[in-house]
């Protein structure tokens, strides 16, 4: 076979400029087109496949001239026997428990198969009937019939099939679709009406099926279905990509009508290889890689990246490895830089600013790569002006992104007050940094031992701050701003008072927390206003006059 494959190559080298311009046809015996398109090759022979894959090369056998002459005779003279025909019975039949199908398949033998469906839902008899003319259809198909005839005595079914009667009915338009679909299965089929009384058997079957009657005998198949054929949900359709062509190329031999497609789609195929309905690309480096979906991508790279045994790697050897792992997918090395970007992204984010308001203690936090006058004028427009409005008073410390030009310019339009903590009163620092302790602590419990990204874990930690009593207030930050606390998942979990009376007496609570909410503040405020003394006290007890 080598030999012939190197005979091919040469010739191919020595006439290429006829080989580039015109399609060509290869005629010999040997299984050579076999060989350089689907089997799997090794050693010389893949760059041999290689380098022939580039030219619009169609191999076909070598067949001797007599015989097929003699072949074309007999092909012309011997006329085919015509395919069995199937004789199918439908009737439906629709009552207030159900709908009944009756189908009755006589084989060209004279051998008849009965069958008896009950579906679940209320219908019309017209749609009764067409679901039997459906179950017909899906019955001959299952038996492996190529000719059918359906009879069934309704006229109207059988005249709107045959397009005799316009359907103006938007289900039954739906059931036209279907049965078209399942009759372009078939090589030949028609439908006939024939008088009731010549349908008995289908008939009884469907009045059967429909009254949820016993079937004693063996002789009839008996099943049941939830909803109607047009009510069933569409199996999901796989979405078409650039292999699509390949495939049906590599696995049927089918070329798409443009010519530049195919000779494209015919120098790839030689790097392709399907095996149990799975496509493979052929390695330079030996081992076929299966090829990864667009759906199965972000999945296989993550898991790289990022799984049990990852360690976020850069792009081009997170690609390479996922080559090393045996999977392949146009376009690795832009996925996977792409990936490891937002990896990065998440990774850089090394910084917290928190603000804090005075009087609730109500938090807002955002992550960031880093802290500029940019950055602090963008978090104070997006979390705090825009959610509660221009603030009085800002407090800060003296670092710089804080008291730039920049920002300091933009308070001034704002007119926004800047303050800043100082040396001289290390205990309103103390107050400051009290927030930013608490936060971390809790992310550190959240992440002890978990390895999970601090920046995903911040939301949950804040919501937990939120909805905790404050010492200085003795109420929690979310019941001070909303006038009301907030419903916590244990409360969805194991049902709590006032979600059981929701919402009955849901409006009263609500007014009655209103009128109290001034009180509720009110509270607050002297209570904060104690914690402030107490810890004065305390603190000028350790300062030295």
């Amino acid at each position: 076979m080598e030999k012939i494959s190197l005979a091919l190559v040469m010739t191919v080298r020595k006439l290429m400029p006829y080989f580039l311009s015109h399609p060509i046809v290869v005629l010999t015996n040997s299984p050579l087109g076999r060989i350089m398109t689907h089997a799997e090759v090794s050693g010389r022979m893949v760059k041999w496949t290689v380098e022939l894959g580039e030219y619009d090369i169609e191999y076909k056998p070598r067949v001797a001239i007599k015989a097929q002459a003699l072949t074309d005779f007999l092909i012309e003279m011997i006329q085919p026997g015509e395919e069995e025909v199937w004789r199918i019975f439908v009737d439906g039949a629709s009552n207030l428990s159900g709908c009944g199908v009756g189908v009755v398949l006589i084989a060209p033998s004279g051998v008849k198969i009965k069958l008896a469906l009950r579906i679940d839902s209320r219908v019309t008899n017209n749609e009764a009937e067409y679901e039997a003319v459906l179950a017909g259809l899906q019955a001959a198909r299952e038996v492996g019939a190529s000719r059918v005839i359906i009879y069934s005595d309704s006229q109207l079914v059988t005249q709107q099939i045959k397009g005799t009667y316009e359907a103006k009915n938007e289900k039954m338009l739906k059931y036209l679709g279907l049965i078209t679909t399942r009759a372009s299965l078939f090589s030949d089929w028609s439908i006939e009406k024939i008088p009731r009384e010549k349908n008995e058997e289908a008939d009884i079957l469907a009045k059967l099926a429909a009254s949820m009657s016993d079937i004693s005998t063996r002789e009839v198949l008996c099943f049941i279905r939830l909803v109607l054929s047009v009510d069933e949900e569409a199996p999901p359709t796989q979405r078409s990509s650039w292999m699509t062509p390949l495939i049906g190329y590599v696995v049927h031999g089918k070329l798409p009508e443009d010519r530049a497609r195919a000779v494209k789609i015919k120098k790839q195929a030689p790097r392709f290889v399907f095996l149990n309905d799975v496509l493979y690309r052929r390695s330079y480096q030996g081992p076929l890689l299966k090829w990864v979906s667009e759906n199965e991508v972000e999945y296989v790279l993550r898991e790289i990246h990022e799984g049990c045994c990852g360690e976020h790697l850069g792009g081009n050897v997170l690609s390479r490895k996922a080559i090393l792992a045996g999977f392949w997918w146009p376009q690795m090395n832009q996925d996977a830089a792409r990936l490891v970007q937002k990896c990065q992204a998440r990774a850089q984010k090394k910084f917290l600013l928190v603000v804090v308001d005075y009087f609730s203690k109500w938090v807002e936090a955002e992550p960031l790569a880093k802290i500029t006058e940019e950055e602090v004028m963008k978090f104070l427009w997006k979390n705090i002006v825009c959610k509660y409005g221009i603030p009085r008073k800002l407090i800060s410390d003296n670092g710089r992104q804080f008291q730039g030009k920049k920002i300091t310019s933009w308070c001034q339009e704002m007119k926004i007050i800047q303050s800043f903590t100082s040396v001289a009163y290390p205990q309103a620092n103390g107050q400051t940094e009290v927030t930013n302790r608490i936060i971390v602590q809790a992310l550190k419990a959240r992440l002890h031992g978990k390895g999970k990204d601090w920046v995903e874990e911040l939301p949950s930690v804040l919501w937990a701050y939120r909805t905790t009593p404050q010492t200085s207030t003795r109420e929690t930050p979310y019941s001070v701003v909303y006038d009301s606390e907030a419903v916590l998942s244990v409360e969805i979990g194991q049902t709590s008072t006032r979600i059981e009376s929701y919402p009955s007496k849901n409006d009263q609570s609500r007014a009655i927390e209103l009128d109290l909410v001034e009180e509720r503040r009110d509270r607050a405020a002297i209570r904060m206003e104690a914690y402030r003394s107490r810890v004065m006290k305390s603190y000028n007890k350790h300062v030295r006059s």
